[in-house]
Protein backbone atom coordinates (compact mmCIF):
# COMPACT_ATOMS: atom_id res chain seq x y z
CA UNK A 1 0.00 0.00 0.00
CA UNK A 2 1.40 3.83 -0.58
CA UNK A 3 0.11 6.89 0.01
CA UNK A 4 0.75 10.37 -0.35
CA UNK A 5 1.84 12.91 2.80
CA UNK A 6 0.65 16.36 1.68
CA UNK A 7 0.96 19.90 2.81
CA UNK A 8 -2.33 22.06 3.34
CA UNK A 9 -1.67 25.43 4.39
CA UNK A 10 2.16 24.71 5.10
CA UNK A 11 0.94 21.87 7.43
CA UNK A 12 1.84 18.39 6.94
CA UNK A 13 -1.27 15.98 6.66
CA UNK A 14 0.05 12.74 7.34
CA UNK A 15 -2.53 9.79 6.52
CA UNK A 16 -3.79 7.45 8.96
CA UNK A 17 -3.62 3.44 7.74
CA UNK A 18 -5.83 1.20 9.33
CA UNK A 19 -4.77 -2.59 9.51
CA UNK A 20 -6.47 -6.12 10.66
CA UNK A 21 -4.66 -8.97 11.47
CA UNK A 22 -6.79 -12.21 10.41
CA UNK A 23 -5.75 -15.51 12.29
CA UNK A 24 -4.58 -18.29 9.88
CA UNK A 25 -7.77 -19.86 8.98
CA UNK A 26 -8.35 -23.53 10.79
CA UNK A 27 -8.83 -26.52 7.97
CA UNK A 28 -10.50 -29.82 8.25
CA UNK A 29 -8.59 -33.06 7.88
CA UNK A 30 -9.15 -36.51 8.29
CA UNK A 31 -11.49 -38.22 11.29
CA UNK A 32 -12.76 -34.34 11.61
CA UNK A 33 -9.24 -33.42 12.90
CA UNK A 34 -7.81 -29.42 12.57
CA UNK A 35 -5.18 -27.56 11.67
CA UNK A 36 -4.05 -24.58 9.97
CA UNK A 37 -1.42 -26.38 8.06
CA UNK A 38 -2.33 -28.15 4.77
CA UNK A 39 0.60 -30.50 4.72
CA UNK A 40 0.74 -30.97 8.37
CA UNK A 41 -2.73 -31.74 8.50
CA UNK A 42 -2.42 -34.15 5.74
CA UNK A 43 0.61 -35.94 7.61
CA UNK A 44 -0.39 -35.76 10.98
CA UNK A 45 -4.66 -36.65 9.90
CA UNK A 46 -4.88 -37.96 6.16
CA UNK A 47 -7.33 -36.02 3.75
CA UNK A 48 -10.75 -35.11 4.75
CA UNK A 49 -13.25 -37.86 4.32
CA UNK A 50 -10.45 -40.59 4.03
CA UNK A 51 -12.36 -42.90 7.18
CA UNK A 52 -15.52 -42.79 4.96
CA UNK A 53 -15.88 -45.44 1.79
CA UNK A 54 -17.87 -43.57 -0.06
CA UNK A 55 -16.34 -40.09 -0.38
CA UNK A 56 -12.91 -40.92 -0.30
CA UNK A 57 -10.53 -42.77 -2.96
CA UNK A 58 -9.03 -46.15 -2.40
CA UNK A 59 -7.14 -46.14 -5.03
CA UNK A 60 -7.06 -43.86 -8.60
CA UNK A 61 -6.36 -45.31 -11.66
CA UNK A 62 -3.98 -43.22 -14.02
CA UNK A 63 -3.21 -42.61 -17.91
CA UNK A 64 -0.23 -40.90 -19.26
CA UNK A 65 0.50 -39.70 -22.30
CA UNK A 66 3.92 -39.03 -23.37
CA UNK A 67 7.56 -40.13 -25.28
CA UNK A 68 8.43 -43.59 -24.47
CA UNK A 69 11.69 -42.11 -22.12
CA UNK A 70 9.22 -39.20 -20.55
CA UNK A 71 6.54 -42.04 -19.92
CA UNK A 72 9.12 -44.36 -17.76
CA UNK A 73 11.06 -40.87 -16.56
CA UNK A 74 6.76 -40.60 -15.06
CA UNK A 75 6.02 -43.77 -14.06
CA UNK A 76 9.24 -44.03 -12.06
CA UNK A 77 8.92 -40.56 -10.35
CA UNK A 78 5.28 -41.13 -9.41
CA UNK A 79 6.94 -44.63 -7.81
CA UNK A 80 9.12 -42.91 -5.96
CA UNK A 81 6.88 -40.18 -4.07
CA UNK A 82 4.35 -42.20 -3.74
CA UNK A 83 6.77 -43.97 -0.79
CA UNK A 84 7.24 -40.75 0.20
CA UNK A 85 9.66 -38.21 0.24
CA UNK A 86 12.14 -36.31 2.60
CA UNK A 87 12.13 -32.47 2.76
CA UNK A 88 15.30 -30.29 3.20
CA UNK A 89 14.22 -27.87 6.33
CA UNK A 90 12.00 -25.64 4.14
CA UNK A 91 10.05 -28.01 1.98
CA UNK A 92 8.23 -30.36 4.38
CA UNK A 93 8.67 -34.20 4.44
CA UNK A 94 6.17 -35.66 1.58
CA UNK A 95 4.09 -38.51 3.53
CA UNK A 96 3.47 -40.34 0.43
CA UNK A 97 0.12 -41.48 -1.68
CA UNK A 98 -0.18 -44.96 -0.59
CA UNK A 99 -2.68 -47.11 0.92
CA UNK A 100 -0.94 -47.07 4.20
CA UNK A 101 0.03 -43.70 3.86
CA UNK A 102 -0.22 -39.92 3.42
CA UNK A 103 -3.31 -39.61 1.18
CA UNK A 104 -3.90 -43.24 1.45
CA UNK A 105 -4.63 -43.49 -1.56
CA UNK A 106 -3.09 -46.57 -4.32
CA UNK A 107 -2.07 -45.17 -7.43
CA UNK A 108 -2.72 -47.67 -10.48
CA UNK A 109 -0.65 -47.47 -13.59
CA UNK A 110 -0.79 -50.09 -16.06
CA UNK A 111 0.07 -50.65 -19.66
CA UNK A 112 -2.81 -50.27 -21.02
CA UNK A 113 -3.08 -46.85 -19.94
CA UNK A 114 -0.17 -45.73 -21.91
CA UNK A 115 -0.19 -43.43 -25.35
CA UNK A 116 2.93 -43.17 -26.68
CA UNK A 117 4.11 -39.96 -28.80
CA UNK A 118 6.32 -41.28 -31.55
CA UNK A 119 9.32 -39.88 -33.00
CA UNK A 120 8.14 -39.36 -36.26
CA UNK A 121 4.82 -37.72 -34.78
CA UNK A 122 7.10 -35.00 -32.94
CA UNK A 123 9.09 -34.80 -36.73
CA UNK A 124 6.21 -34.47 -38.67
CA UNK A 125 5.25 -31.24 -36.22
CA UNK A 126 8.73 -29.74 -36.20
CA UNK A 127 8.35 -29.66 -40.14
CA UNK A 128 5.50 -27.64 -39.97
CA UNK A 129 6.51 -23.97 -40.65
CA UNK A 130 3.69 -22.08 -39.40
CA UNK A 131 3.86 -21.77 -35.68
CA UNK A 132 0.05 -21.62 -35.17
CA UNK A 133 -0.51 -25.15 -37.18
CA UNK A 134 2.26 -26.51 -35.13
CA UNK A 135 0.54 -25.54 -32.07
CA UNK A 136 -2.85 -26.67 -33.70
CA UNK A 137 -1.16 -29.76 -34.83
CA UNK A 138 0.34 -30.48 -31.55
CA UNK A 139 -3.01 -29.80 -29.34
CA UNK A 140 -4.61 -32.37 -31.80
CA UNK A 141 -2.10 -35.04 -31.40
CA UNK A 142 -2.78 -34.81 -27.73
CA UNK A 143 -6.13 -34.67 -27.82
CA UNK A 144 -6.21 -37.64 -29.82
CA UNK A 145 -4.07 -39.67 -27.40
CA UNK A 146 -6.83 -38.70 -24.69
CA UNK A 147 -9.81 -39.79 -26.65
CA UNK A 148 -8.10 -43.08 -27.16
CA UNK A 149 -7.28 -43.44 -23.57
CA UNK A 150 -11.25 -42.37 -22.93
CA UNK A 151 -12.55 -45.14 -25.04
CA UNK A 152 -10.59 -48.02 -23.06
CA UNK A 153 -12.96 -50.57 -21.72
CA UNK A 154 -12.02 -49.43 -18.28
CA UNK A 155 -10.78 -45.71 -18.67
CA UNK A 156 -8.35 -44.29 -16.30
CA UNK A 157 -9.82 -41.41 -13.48
CA UNK A 158 -6.64 -38.91 -14.59
CA UNK A 159 -4.65 -39.30 -17.60
CA UNK A 160 -0.57 -37.53 -16.51
CA UNK A 161 0.26 -35.72 -19.88
CA UNK A 162 4.29 -36.58 -19.23
CA UNK A 163 4.94 -34.71 -22.39
CA UNK A 164 8.29 -34.49 -23.85
CA UNK A 165 10.21 -31.27 -23.90
CA UNK A 166 10.87 -31.98 -27.71
CA UNK A 167 7.39 -31.79 -28.55
CA UNK A 168 6.56 -28.71 -25.85
CA UNK A 169 9.36 -26.62 -27.50
CA UNK A 170 6.85 -25.98 -30.21
CA UNK A 171 3.87 -25.20 -29.01
CA UNK A 172 4.04 -23.83 -25.90
CA UNK A 173 2.28 -20.49 -26.76
CA UNK A 174 1.26 -18.46 -30.08
CA UNK A 175 0.27 -15.24 -30.58
CA UNK A 176 -1.59 -14.72 -34.19
CA UNK A 177 -4.92 -12.66 -36.09
CA UNK A 178 -7.80 -14.68 -37.00
CA UNK A 179 -9.60 -13.55 -39.98
CA UNK A 180 -12.74 -13.66 -37.69
CA UNK A 181 -11.69 -13.85 -33.81
CA UNK A 182 -8.86 -11.44 -34.54
CA UNK A 183 -5.90 -11.38 -32.30
CA UNK A 184 -5.41 -14.58 -30.75
CA UNK A 185 -3.30 -15.66 -27.83
CA UNK A 186 -3.14 -19.60 -27.32
CA UNK A 187 -1.65 -21.41 -24.36
CA UNK A 188 -0.80 -24.78 -24.98
CA UNK A 189 -1.67 -26.03 -20.84
CA UNK A 190 -4.63 -24.21 -21.39
CA UNK A 191 -5.41 -25.54 -24.88
CA UNK A 192 -5.39 -29.14 -23.44
CA UNK A 193 -7.19 -28.43 -20.39
CA UNK A 194 -10.77 -27.58 -22.76
CA UNK A 195 -9.83 -30.46 -25.02
CA UNK A 196 -9.99 -32.96 -22.03
CA UNK A 197 -13.37 -31.22 -20.98
CA UNK A 198 -14.39 -33.22 -24.46
CA UNK A 199 -13.69 -36.43 -22.84
CA UNK A 200 -15.03 -35.92 -19.10
CA UNK A 201 -11.34 -36.90 -17.88
CA UNK A 202 -8.89 -34.69 -15.70
CA UNK A 203 -5.35 -33.82 -16.34
CA UNK A 204 -2.25 -33.14 -14.26
CA UNK A 205 0.99 -31.86 -16.02
CA UNK A 206 4.10 -33.61 -15.04
CA UNK A 207 6.56 -31.91 -16.79
CA UNK A 208 9.97 -34.18 -17.75
CA UNK A 209 12.65 -31.53 -16.38
CA UNK A 210 10.75 -32.19 -13.46
CA UNK A 211 10.70 -36.22 -13.37
CA UNK A 212 13.99 -36.33 -14.61
CA UNK A 213 15.51 -33.97 -12.16
CA UNK A 214 18.39 -34.42 -10.02
CA UNK A 215 19.46 -33.03 -6.42
CA UNK A 216 21.75 -30.26 -8.49
CA UNK A 217 19.16 -29.85 -11.29
CA UNK A 218 18.45 -25.56 -11.54
CA UNK A 219 15.23 -24.58 -12.11
CA UNK A 220 13.28 -27.01 -10.61
CA UNK A 221 11.72 -27.04 -7.21
CA UNK A 222 12.55 -29.44 -4.53
CA UNK A 223 11.37 -33.33 -5.20
CA UNK A 224 9.07 -32.75 -1.73
CA UNK A 225 7.31 -29.82 -3.34
CA UNK A 226 7.00 -30.70 -6.55
CA UNK A 227 4.84 -34.04 -4.98
CA UNK A 228 3.10 -32.28 -2.58
CA UNK A 229 1.87 -29.87 -5.52
CA UNK A 230 1.56 -33.08 -8.14
CA UNK A 231 -0.36 -35.75 -5.67
CA UNK A 232 -2.76 -33.10 -3.85
CA UNK A 233 -3.60 -31.96 -7.31
CA UNK A 234 -4.31 -34.96 -8.74
CA UNK A 235 -5.94 -36.12 -5.78
CA UNK A 236 -8.43 -33.53 -6.08
CA UNK A 237 -9.57 -34.58 -9.71
CA UNK A 238 -9.41 -38.05 -8.51
CA UNK A 239 -12.76 -37.07 -6.85
CA UNK A 240 -11.12 -36.95 -3.15
CA UNK A 241 -10.64 -34.02 -1.04
CA UNK A 242 -7.51 -33.10 0.33
CA UNK A 243 -9.16 -30.77 3.14
CA UNK A 244 -11.96 -28.31 3.71
CA UNK A 245 -12.83 -25.18 5.32
CA UNK A 246 -14.02 -25.25 8.67
CA UNK A 247 -17.14 -22.54 9.17
CA UNK A 248 -18.82 -21.58 11.25
CA UNK A 249 -22.05 -20.70 9.52
CA UNK A 250 -24.44 -23.05 7.64
CA UNK A 251 -26.60 -21.93 4.48
CA UNK A 252 -23.40 -19.69 3.22
CA UNK A 253 -22.63 -19.25 -0.44
CA UNK A 254 -19.33 -17.43 -1.01
CA UNK A 255 -18.66 -16.30 -4.11
CA UNK A 256 -15.36 -14.80 -5.72
CA UNK A 257 -15.94 -12.76 -8.94
CA UNK A 258 -13.24 -12.43 -11.10
CA UNK A 259 -12.11 -11.46 -15.17
CA UNK A 260 -10.41 -12.71 -17.90
CA UNK A 261 -10.12 -11.82 -21.64
CA UNK A 262 -11.87 -14.04 -24.25
CA UNK A 263 -10.28 -15.70 -26.84
CA UNK A 264 -9.87 -13.77 -30.11
CA UNK A 265 -10.33 -10.29 -28.28
CA UNK A 266 -7.97 -7.29 -29.20
CA UNK A 267 -5.68 -6.70 -25.71
CA UNK A 268 -7.14 -4.91 -23.39
CA UNK A 269 -10.36 -4.52 -25.10
CA UNK A 270 -12.77 -7.62 -24.00
CA UNK A 271 -13.54 -8.95 -20.84
CA UNK A 272 -15.66 -12.32 -19.65
CA UNK A 273 -16.85 -12.16 -15.95
CA UNK A 274 -16.47 -15.26 -13.70
CA UNK A 275 -17.95 -16.57 -10.78
CA UNK A 276 -16.48 -18.85 -8.50
CA UNK A 277 -19.12 -20.02 -5.68
CA UNK A 278 -18.47 -22.47 -2.86
CA UNK A 279 -21.03 -23.47 -0.46
CA UNK A 280 -20.55 -24.39 3.13
CA UNK A 281 -19.03 -27.53 2.41
CA UNK A 282 -16.48 -26.46 0.42
CA UNK A 283 -17.86 -27.53 -3.00
CA UNK A 284 -17.36 -25.54 -5.82
CA UNK A 285 -18.87 -24.75 -9.17
CA UNK A 286 -17.66 -22.41 -11.60
CA UNK A 287 -19.98 -19.78 -13.37
CA UNK A 288 -18.85 -18.12 -16.92
CA UNK A 289 -20.78 -15.02 -17.50
CA UNK A 290 -21.12 -13.27 -20.32
CA UNK A 291 -18.77 -11.27 -22.70
CA UNK A 292 -18.56 -7.32 -22.33
CA UNK A 293 -16.76 -4.49 -23.97
CA UNK A 294 -13.79 -3.09 -21.63
CA UNK A 295 -11.03 -0.58 -22.73
CA UNK A 296 -8.24 -0.40 -20.40
CA UNK A 297 -6.89 2.29 -21.85
CA UNK A 298 -9.78 4.50 -21.56
CA UNK A 299 -11.29 2.60 -18.28
CA UNK A 300 -8.51 1.53 -16.53
CA UNK A 301 -7.09 -1.84 -16.16
CA UNK A 302 -9.09 -3.29 -13.74
CA UNK A 303 -12.60 -4.29 -15.65
CA UNK A 304 -16.18 -3.70 -13.86
CA UNK A 305 -19.48 -4.81 -14.27
CA UNK A 306 -22.76 -3.03 -14.85
CA UNK A 307 -26.02 -2.96 -13.10
CA UNK A 308 -27.54 -5.84 -15.17
CA UNK A 309 -23.88 -7.52 -15.89
CA UNK A 310 -23.46 -7.63 -11.94
CA UNK A 311 -27.19 -9.03 -11.06
CA UNK A 312 -27.22 -11.29 -14.03
CA UNK A 313 -23.48 -13.11 -12.56
CA UNK A 314 -25.26 -13.41 -8.86
CA UNK A 315 -28.50 -14.15 -9.91
CA UNK A 316 -27.23 -18.00 -12.10
CA UNK A 317 -24.84 -18.59 -9.42
CA UNK A 318 -27.86 -18.27 -6.74
CA UNK A 319 -29.64 -20.50 -9.29
CA UNK A 320 -27.31 -22.91 -9.54
CA UNK A 321 -26.46 -23.29 -5.45
CA UNK A 322 -29.97 -23.94 -5.57
CA UNK A 323 -30.48 -26.33 -7.75
CA UNK A 324 -27.68 -28.06 -5.99
CA UNK A 325 -29.00 -27.93 -2.86
CA UNK A 326 -32.60 -27.50 -2.71
CA UNK A 327 -32.25 -24.56 -0.93
CA UNK A 328 -31.76 -20.78 -1.11
CA UNK A 329 -28.62 -19.66 0.98
CA UNK A 330 -29.19 -17.54 4.32
CA UNK A 331 -25.51 -15.97 3.73
CA UNK A 332 -24.04 -14.77 0.81
CA UNK A 333 -20.64 -13.64 0.95
CA UNK A 334 -19.02 -11.57 -2.48
CA UNK A 335 -15.28 -10.93 -2.64
CA UNK A 336 -13.69 -8.71 -5.41
CA UNK A 337 -10.34 -8.11 -5.75
CA UNK A 338 -11.22 -4.88 -7.09
CA UNK A 339 -13.09 -1.64 -5.70
CA UNK A 340 -16.84 -1.99 -5.75
CA UNK A 341 -18.26 0.36 -8.24
CA UNK A 342 -21.54 2.37 -7.78
CA UNK A 343 -23.71 0.31 -10.69
CA UNK A 344 -21.48 -2.72 -9.61
CA UNK A 345 -22.68 -3.12 -5.82
CA UNK A 346 -26.05 -2.34 -7.32
CA UNK A 347 -26.37 -5.48 -8.91
CA UNK A 348 -24.84 -7.58 -7.02
CA UNK A 349 -27.32 -5.94 -3.84
CA UNK A 350 -30.60 -6.36 -6.26
CA UNK A 351 -29.28 -10.18 -6.76
CA UNK A 352 -29.41 -11.32 -3.21
CA UNK A 353 -32.08 -9.25 -2.23
CA UNK A 354 -34.16 -12.01 -0.94
CA UNK A 355 -30.87 -13.64 1.18
CA UNK A 356 -31.35 -12.65 4.59
CA UNK A 357 -27.96 -11.68 4.65
CA UNK A 358 -25.23 -10.77 2.68
CA UNK A 359 -21.51 -9.12 2.84
CA UNK A 360 -19.18 -7.53 0.07
CA UNK A 361 -15.41 -7.50 0.27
Amino acid sequence: MTSRIQAVSGELIIPRVACRYHEEPTLVFGCGREHVSPQAGISLYGPRFVESETRHPASVRIGIIGSGQSIASAERWIDECSAGVSGDGVNLDFPGYSDDRGFYTRPIMDAGWRETVTKNEIAAIAGIKSRRHRFEASVELVSDKMRLLSEKESEPQVIVLALPDELLKHCRTVDYRDTDLGFVHRDFRRAIKAEAMRYRIPTQILLQHTSEATPTSRNVDHKSRCAWNFFTGMHYKAGGTPWGPKLKSNGTLYIGVTFFPPLGSEAGTMQTSVAQAFDDSGEGIVLRGKDFRWNQSEMGNSPHLDENQARHLITQALKRYHDETKQTPRRVVIHKSSRYWPGELLGFQRAVSEVPLCQHE
